[in-house]
């Protein structure tokens, strides 16, 4: 869980249902976005900074910080088979797609304010990121982040997910309700 008030990430174990411990990343940092290379590694965006910090379990610490290139690394999204890393920059309101590993897939493209959150379409070459202020669901090629198309969502909507069936659930602020 990410407490950016506090500048740390908090772990909870789900089997025993209690707190597991914390990793104290600091103020300055701001943690935001989280997502999970694989069962020991995950990547934590930063609200204030466009730094994302790599822990890995197996070291129990930070390993490796990587630069967005951005204003902020609020949501993230991972394909951890081709080492590839989606940024939503809030405060410039960006898309970046990096790669861990390889410098050279680093792109990214401008959509606008307010946006919110993104996903990744399983099974697509398509990236969903959310525009509370535009009212709408702007889609991206993964590859190229050109614009594919966009869906209208009246109410707001700050947050998506995509379950087993590749239906996309979308909350919305303004009408307190999941579409």
């Amino acid at each position: 869980i990410s407490v950016p008030e506090e500048g740390r990430v908090q772990f909870v174990d789900v089997t025993h249902m209690r707190r597991a411990g914390d990793l104290e990343l600091g103020i300055d940092q701001r943690p935001s976005g989280l997502a999970f290379i694989d069962e020991q590694r995950l990547l934590i965006g930063s609200a204030n900074s466009g730094r994302i910090a790599l822990y890995d379990s197996a070291y129990g610490r930070v390993t490796r910080v990587l630069e967005s290139g951005g204003d902020s690394s609020t949501e993230l999204a991972v394909d951890a088979t081709q080492h590839t890393l989606w940024v939503l920059d809030t405060a410039a309101g960006r898309v970046a797609r990096l790669g861990w590993t390889r410098p050279e897939l680093r792109r990214s493209v401008h959509l606008g304010e307010a946006l919110s959150s993104l996903a990744l379409r399983p099974d697509s070459n398509e990236i969903w990121v959310l525009s509370s202020a535009s009212d709408r669901i702007i889609i991206l090629a993964k590859d190229t982040l050109q614009l594919l198309g966009e869906i209208s969502c009246a109410s707001g909507p700050v947050a998506i997910a995509f379950d087993g069936n590749e239906d996309a659930w979308v909350a919305c602020r303004d009408s307190d309700e999941v579409l």
